[in-house]
């Protein structure tokens, strides 16, 4: 579970780098994130006191889908304040009668003139990590995750551990990455209030 919370995380954080441990040594590569990868649309709320908006949503579809490669639809991952912003888009919609048990609202997608937009929210992207004003925009068939064959990631269970004799430990080893072709099709958006 760790250690699929942490490649989660490292998908949107990571910052592509190589190192050696020694000039003869094996190299250790680090993927880049989407806040690396996704430079080309990128969007600041900081300024905008309204948090994320149907608005802001219909513009970042047209920023990254007039192109003739983008998919009809495409899905955005939003961190809490995303989250909060668009589950009170309609706060001042609601009927609510003295019977209901449960109230608000849960938005899965968001109808533009340019394509349909799916949210999911993914509980990484909060205040714990810094990323609670994050979302982004992805085109779902130009996007991947990676492993270089017969290298996928494996658990090793009893591993003699290097620092004592007598002790074992688990160890997971493999390589992941990220692909990401047309970074103009994608979106990364900050400062959602």
């Amino acid at each position: 579970i760790e250690f699929k919370r942490d490649v989660n995380l490292l998908m949107y954080v990571g910052i592509g780098s190589r190192e050696t441990t020694s000039a003869s040594g094996p190299r250790r590569h680090v993927c880049s994130g989407l806040i690396e990868r996704l430079t080309e649309n990128g969007k600041d709320l900081s300024g905008a006191g309204a948090g994320l908006t149907i608005e802001t949503c219909g513009l970042l579809m047209h920023d990254t889908k007039y192109r003739g490669a983008s998919s009809e639809g495409k899905i955005m991952i939003v961190g809490t304040n995303g989250a909060q912003s668009i589950s009170s888009w309609g706060l001042n919609a609601l009927r609510i009668s003295p019977m209901e048990k449960t109230w608000g609202l849960r938005i899965n997608t968001i109808k533009t003139a340019f394509g349909d937009l799916d949210i999911v929210f993914d509980p990484a992207l909060n205040a714990d990590y810094g990323l609670q004003d994050r979302a982004f925009v992805i085109d779902k068939q130009h996007i991947r995750q990676l492993y270089l064959r017969k290298r996928d990631v494996r658990m090793y269970l009893s591993v003699p551990n290097l620092s004592g004799v007598h002790t074992t430990v688990d160890a997971i080893s493999g390589t992941f990455g990220l692909q990401v072709k047309f970074e103009e099709l994608h979106a990364a958006v900050t400062g959602i209030k």
